[in-house]
């Protein structure tokens, strides 16, 4: 038997196009919000856990040890900080928020590292109550509906 398809808000554009910006702004004043943001400060990407104030350093740095970093052709980054990530989405579903963010789903996902499997579980977990917002590359956002069987909607200006 077919999963139902699940409806999913949708935030997507460039990169650096401000889409963390526009949904933190966008939940900033709601209460019942979990999940991660993925904030770039001072010209660093970060994991934010939402519901437990949490910062998480994703790049790596000098003082990176060498076997916990992963390079892509721009970026290097910390294997434990998507590690720290996963725990922090494992939290989620049973906390039963109205919303749940995460920020942001890329090229990772879609081949099965960065919050996978996490991710997938979560999607699939989450209650019929639960609003899940997913920001999405692009570039990928078909490839995300179909690998996720989810419906996208367009996110209201308001929540």
């Amino acid at each position: 038997m077919n999963e139902i398809k699940r409806d999913v808000y949708l935030v997507t554009g460039p990169r650096k196009s401000g889409k963390t910006t526009r949904v933190m702004n966008l939940f900033r004043p709601v209460k019942s919000v979990s999940g991660l943001y993925a904030p770039v400060i001072d010209d660093k990407r970060f994991v934010y856990s939402i519901h437990n104030r949490r910062l998480i350093l994703l790049e790596a740095d000098e003082n990176t040890l060498q076997e916990d970093v992963f390079k892509t052709a721009n970026y290097s980054f910390r294997l434990s900080a998507f590690e720290s990530a996963r725990q922090e989405l494992s939290l989620v579903s049973g906390l039963g928020t109205e919303w749940v963010v995460i920020d942001e789903v890329g090229y990772f996902e879609m081949r099965g590292t960065g919050y996978e499997p996490v991710l997938s579980d979560l999607i699939r977990e989450l209650k019929p109550a639960q609003k899940l917002v997913l920001i999405v590359r692009g570039e990928i956002v078909e490839e995300a509906a179909a690998k996720y069987n989810i419906n996208f909607l367009a996110l209201p200006e308001s929540v």
